[in-house]
């Protein structure tokens, strides 16, 4: 039904060059329409996406020029987001870890514990074990055990400890290099005289409920690998070495399948949620991210990633936007594709809202962003600094508080934005701690007009 409506859209002119609001495409759309449906337009583009057959490529573009070939991210229980621009849940969606026991021995570590240190304990894991750690301040370690399929290696606080992680020495203050199923939970790594967390070819490793904070360089990095989760982290005043520092907040690198989640990211010298040199296969989504050096979320060089549902503010950069598409000169294949950004709050952040970026050559295309809600964006709310674009489609977004929808643009589609209603970020991790601008207590919103563009 599907390639039907599709097809309909094409034939009365309501596809790629026509559509209207009023379209199949536009309707199966709107909030109304079921996950399911999105998530067979979404496996329908996949399906397409490197057809050669004119009528199977024509089915792709209109897709994904009505912002339906990205994942449907069902968890949220919002089609196109709602007033406040929060959504409803932070589960993860992409299947990396199911959250079961790994099914083996615990093994404990600190006071009443049979291990004084986690080094020593991993050492004698087994695949499915649980080092259980007791409250306390421990050094940095490697991890030199793996799990398996179906039983990770867990390295958790205790419940209701405070397990801080801190000294040592090497590029990562919890080093998961060349490790496979792997869990970190609840821990605290602070201080690290380089980066937080660091694993370089990595399969299956688990980033929950972890406070990643005041490292020199980045706080979570994980690259060359495949499958990782980082889930409900907080992470914060990383990149202490500021612009000369070695990576992001939060750095995904040429990682295929990779979750971000539930996550606040805030007060880092530089990028906060960075996904970059060919990270592929990701979803970062329903994660609060502000007051980072900028961008909050930059995608660099990487394909086939969805960000949604995230509340974005406050990049204190003046060249720095809330979220930043661009090919930078390090990557080696120059593009950035399959990208959708939806049913995100933008705002208040001193350079753009969003904005697109070549550092030298390279190419952007494939770019779908719809559904957002920006605001408050000193340097306009989208905006293009290269010519290198093509199938980039702005769709259905709000624009508020100063922020108008973006001129015309070679490469660029513009359909269905309006002015209109805004929200204002809501407070995050709770009293005591940095929100938007202009919030006190929580999401609100400002009257507004409800012209279309063009």
């Amino acid at each position: 039904m599907i390639a039907s409506l599709v097809a309909l859209g094409l034939v009365t002119g309501a596809g790629p060059a026509g559509a209207t609001e009023n379209s199949p495409l536009a309707i199966l759309n709107t909030s109304a329409a079921s996950c399911g449906w999105r998530a067979a337009a979404a496996d329908l583009a996949a399906a397409t996406a490197t057809a050669t057959d004119p009528r199977a490529k024509a089915i792709h573009d209109a897709l994904v020029k009505a912002g339906l070939s990205a994942p449907a991210t069902c968890s949220s229980g919002a089609g196109t987001g709602s007033d406040t621009g929060t959504s409803t849940g932070t589960a993860p969606t992409k299947g990396i870890d199911d959250g079961a026991p790994g099914g083996g021995r615990t093994l404990t570590v600190g006071a009443g514990g049979t291990y004084r240190d986690i080094s020593s304990a991993v050492a004698a894991a087994q695949p499915g074990d649980t080092v259980q750690v007791s409250a306390g301040t421990y050094p940095g370690f490697a991890v030199s055990r793996d799990g398996a399929p179906g039983k990770w290696l867990t390295i958790a606080a205790a419940p209701g400890a405070s397990v801080v992680i801190t000294g040592g020495e090497g590029n990562g203050l919890v080093s998961l290099d060349g490790r496979s199923w792997v869990r970190l939970v609840g821990l605290t790594i602070k201080g690290s005289a380089s980066h937080g967390i660091y694993g370089d070819k990595i399969d299956h490793i688990v980033v929950r409920s972890c406070e990643v904070a005041d490292s020199q360089d980045g706080g979570i990095v994980l690259s060359n690998g495949q499958d990782v989760l980082v889930q409900d982290a907080n992470v914060h005043g990383n990149n202490a070495r500021g612009t000369s520092a070695s990576n992001e907040a939060i750095s995904i690198v040429g990682t295929k399948t990779f979750e971000i989640v539930g996550s606040a990211v805030h007060d880092n010298g530089e990028e906060g949620i960075d996904a970059k040199y060919e990270a592929a296969d990701g979803l970062i989504h329903d994660n609060q991210v502000w007051a980072n050096r900028g961008p909050n979320i930059y995608l660099d060089s990487a394909h086939d990633l969805t960000v949604a549902h995230n509340q974005v503010w406050g990049a204190t950069e003046a060249s720095k936007s809330g979220i930043g598409l661009a090919v930078e000169n390090y990557s080696t294949t120059r593009r950035l594709s399959g990208i959708t950004i939806s049913d995100n709050v933008v705002r208040d952040n001193v350079g753009a809202g969003i904005d697109f970026w070549v550092e030298s050559s390279g190419q952007l295309s494939d770019v779908t962003i719809t559904s957002n809600k920006l605001g408050g964006n000193k340097r306009g709310a989208i905006t293009y600094n290269t010519d290198s674009l093509s199938a980039i489609t702005v769709r259905a977004n709000t624009f508020g508080d100063g922020n108008t929808p973006p001129a015309a643009h070679p490469g660029v589609t513009l359909l269905g934005n309006v002015t209109g209603v805004f929200p204002q970020v809501t407070t995050a991790l709770g009293s005591g701690t940095s929100s938007g601008p202009g919030t006190s207590s929580g999401p609100g919103s400002r009257p507004g007009s409800s012209a279309e563009d063009q």
